[in-house]
């Protein structure tokens, strides 16, 4: 019985107690992420903003991918920083 006691008591972070209540949590993060993966989503989908627009408008694609093949003809190079 002390072994089901230490596995469950609320002040051990081994507990099962503290397993689950970490698991909650890491749900409630998961679900706050997915909620707002589809409200992105729908606004991208509606037409609403920037990325909507680069996403949906294939003249915009056209004339982006024409602008950089100008670039690229001209031998202007572009070094990206990434973090």
């Amino acid at each position: 019985t002390a072994n089901v006691r230490a596995l469950t008591a609320a002040d051990n972070p081994d507990s099962i107690r503290a397993a689950v209540l970490k698991l909650n949590t890491t749900m409630d993060s998961l679900k706050a992420a997915a909620k707002s993966a589809e409200s992105l989503a729908g606004k991208v989908d509606s037409g609403k903003g920037l990325l909507s627009t680069m996403i949906n408008d294939p003249e915009l694609a056209a004339d982006l991918k024409a602008l950089v093949k100008k670039w690229k003809d001209a031998g202007i190079t572009a070094k990206v920083k990434w973090f």
